[in-house]
């Protein structure tokens, strides 16, 4: 079972590579096909990393929590819009939560 730190790590390490796939830059361009492409990618690929780590780790309901809240606030410092980043974690956390 992970300790806080460590899960708030991942957390931290998935937000990161979400922003290098989905720059602020094309949070704030205009939304086209090849946009919400992009964005669609880095979402899928971080939601299939958290769900890896869910996986080998089995989180429980407050560890799955604490991944989407470390997730979600990680998204606002690095500068997107609360909406975005609360609706992002939100997938985030359904797909931790499938059966």
């Amino acid at each position: 079972m992970f300790r806080n730190k460590e899960i708030a790590q991942v957390a931290r390490v998935l937000a990161e590579d979400f922003c290098q796939r989905f720059p602020l830059s094309l949070h704030a361009a205009k939304r086209d096909k090849k946009t919400d492409k992009k964005l669609g990618l880095a979402l899928r690929q971080a939601y299939r990393r958290a769900n890896e780590f869910h996986a080998g780790e089995q989180l429980v309901v407050y560890g799955r929590a604490r991944l989407g809240n470390t997730f979600q606030w990680e998204l606002r410092e690095k500068g997107y819009s609360s909406e975005f980043a609360a609706e992002a974690t939100k997938g985030l956390l359904m797909e931790l939560n499938r059966p």
